[in-house]
């Protein structure tokens, strides 16, 4: 099962967590997800449409936005109990 396999990877580590974000709040942001599924894991998502920190302080300035309002936005996963 999926989220067993997401729950080991991300529990009990100190430096990873588990957020949930939803598509609404992503797309009031002026981002898309598109689907982008492989073998480990088949609802890997891509958030698209944030702008490139490489290409100057402009971009980086936007993404770093963008950033903290996602963080805002996402609250902490419950995993289910099994």
């Amino acid at each position: 099962m999926l989220a067993e396999r997401h729950k080991q990877k991300f529990l009990g580590q100190a430096d990873r967590a588990v957020v949930s974000i939803s598509i609404d709040q992503i797309a009031a942001l002026g981002l898309e997800v598109k689907a982008n599924p492989d073998r480990a894991d088949p609802r890997h998502c891509l958030v698209v449409g944030i702008p490139d920190p490489s290409r100057g302080p402009d971009q980086l300035a936007a993404a770093e936005r963008l950033a903290q309002k996602l963080a805002s936005s996402a609250r902490k996963y419950a995993f289910p109990e099994t």
